[in-house]
């Protein structure tokens, strides 16, 4: 998940696959080595920076005693926004999507006319009901921009635009809101409270960065976990960053877990109180940015209209990840900016709940890139034994595939 703005343009929440043309991964077995050759690191490198907790991961996994060392991948369903019949009941895209403990898949589209923008699937893609329709009255949502389905399966969806909070049963029943008018809106988390995003802006309208703030369910800050800083930024419209800082969160039950790629791959690994528990860091692969890749991207971003090409600015190289998400069991998904050569796959960092990185395999799309100025998001999302990986068809339309995820 990658935390930015409220502005429609900006789109925040929070997530490979096998078609008749692209051969993939059902059934498939994903050994976590890269090579047999490789030898891996049995002893862990830790070290306190005043007091907390930092592990040092290398390039190649540590093989950790009692962990799993491969990974099996069997589709079990897909639901395709290409489908008429869906296309019929209500779906047209799939901006995002979250999971609850039963399978049921929940998914958020952009907002068109008068239409549900929440749809909620069963455990073996059926639609069971369209669901918070487009409009500014009682129940109603102008622009879902933050949200996930708790611990209880219900549907926690705020609404940027409105600056109000819908919780939903598991039935997709809508049962409260709450007004938070003077919030910029948060990530519901499991003891109540909020997780926001704010900028630290300058009087020329500029940023020197982000702060991370706990936000208790009256809506009023309780503390600052984190600020991330990048200063002597210049004032908007003097540059664009082809690859601008961004803070990417992950949440669980229990843990809150932070990163700002711009200053390399360091992850903040927080209690839900906002207590600095871990960090984790790890050497990365610089993958510089090709000429060809610098075409190709300012070609995307012309066609999308983005009126001043010219002042985009490329790094030298991709930031060191781009996203992450996790599972029930605490494992961390780090998608890197590498690619599977054979599948054009992001290649994911895999790290256990104790923040040592032991296994990388290739795992669906993602580019951040794409998601700033094609607001096109393709997330991944695991969840009680399954994948749930979301891509884009060579026909423009985007699918959810569903696997059923072994760990050996």
């Amino acid at each position: 998940m990658v935390l930015q703005g409220e502005s429609p343009q900006m789109v925040m929440p929070f997530r490979l696959i096998r078609s008749q043309s692209i051969v993939f991964l059902a059934p498939i077995l994903v050994c976590f080595a890269l090579s047999s050759c490789e030898r891996r690191n049995d002893t862990v490198d830790r070290t306190f920076e005043n007091g907390i907790e930092v592990v040092h991961n290398r390039l190649v996994p540590y093989r950790v005693a009692g962990e799993p060392a491969e990974l099996v991948l069997d589709e079990e369903f897909r639901i395709d926004t290409e489908s008429a019949e869906l296309a019929a009941a209500g779906l047209s895209d799939i901006r995002s999507f979250d999971v609850d403990s039963r399978g049921y898949i929940y998914f958020v589209q952009s907002p068109r006319k008068a239409e549900f923008l929440l749809l909620q699937f069963d455990d073996r893609g059926g639609l069971r009901k369209a669901f918070g329709r487009k409009g500014q009255g009682p129940g109603e949502l102008q622009w879902p921009t933050l949200f996930n389905v708790n611990s209880r399966d219900e549907f926690v969806v705020w609404d940027g635009l409105a600056r109000r909070l819908h919780v939903y049963d598991p039935d997709a029943a809508l049962i409260r809101e709450a007004s938070g008018e003077k919030s910029q809106g948060g990530l519901p988390l499991e003891n109540g409270s909020y997780l926001v995003r704010r900028s630290l802006e300058r009087p020329d309208g500029g940023s020197d960065g982000v702060a991370v703030d706990l936000v208790g369910p009256d809506f009023v800050t309780r503390k600052t976990i984190h600020t991330f800083r990048s200063p002597n930024r210049p004032a908007p419209g003097v540059r664009d960053d082809a690859y601008p800082p961004l803070v990417v969160f992950e949440t669980t039950a229990d843990r809150i877990f932070l990163g700002w790629p711009e200053t390399g791959y360091e992850i903040f690994v927080f209690d839900l109180e906002g207590r600095l528990i871990r960090k984790i860091r790890k050497e990365f692969t610089s993958i510089p940015i090709s000429p060809a890749e610098k075409s190709a991207l300012l070609a995307k971003v012309t066609a999308g209209q983005y009126p001043y090409p010219e002042k985009i600015i490329f790094p030298a190289s991709k930031p060191p990840f781009q996203y992450f998400f996790a599972d029930e069991k605490g494992r961390l998904f780090v998608v890197t900016a590498e690619r599977d050569e054979k599948t054009g796959q992001n290649i994911c960092d895999i790290f256990n709940r104790d923040g040592l990185l032991v296994g990388r395999t290739p795992i669906g799309w993602f580019d951040i890139f794409r998601q700033y100025w094609e607001l096109l998001r393709l997330d991944v999302v695991a969840n009680h034994g399954r994948l749930y990986v979301l891509r884009e068809k060579d026909s423009g339309f985007k699918e959810l595939i569903v696997f059923k995820a072994v760990w050996r």
